[in-house]
């Protein structure tokens, strides 16, 4: 597995190993089922409350150690950024073919690429401190 290698040339304070991580990003990608899973649910609840639901199950978890995984390939990222924007799509029901960064702007949500080079940036800032 390429993202194992690419893991492993990691080398941040706190983590034990490149399995942690590894696990990480599986925990991240198993969010699909956590959106369907909302989907089922989202005609009994309304707007407010779905975006809490969506926000607790699924974008915290697409934004969790997101410091951990700057430098990774793009085909990588990509497959987090296709997790929030089904949210995105789950939450505001645009049409089927409109395209997905005005929802973001509306939502004020960060592509995942700009949310982990933030992260990164935070916790080197705070580091250096």
């Amino acid at each position: 597995m390429q993202v194992s290698k690419k893991l492993q040339l990691i080398s941040m304070k706190g983590t034990k190993s490149a399995s942690q991580i590894q696990i990480s990003l599986q925990s991240k990608l198993a969010a699909f089922l956590w959106l369907h899973n909302v989907k089922c649910t989202s005609q009994f609840l309304p707007r407010d409350k779905l975006q809490m639901v969506i926000h607790a199950f699924v974008t915290s978890r697409i934004g969790y150690c997101n410091s951990l995984l700057f430098g990774l390939p793009n085909c990588e990222l990509a497959k987090l950024q296709r997790v929030q924007n089904v949210a995105a799509r789950l939450l505001t029901s645009p049409k089927k073919y409109d395209h997905i960064t005005p929802v973001l702007r509306e939502l004020h949500w960060l592509p995942v690429r700009f949310r982990i080079q933030m992260c990164f940036r935070q916790s080197c800032t705070t580091s250096l401190l």
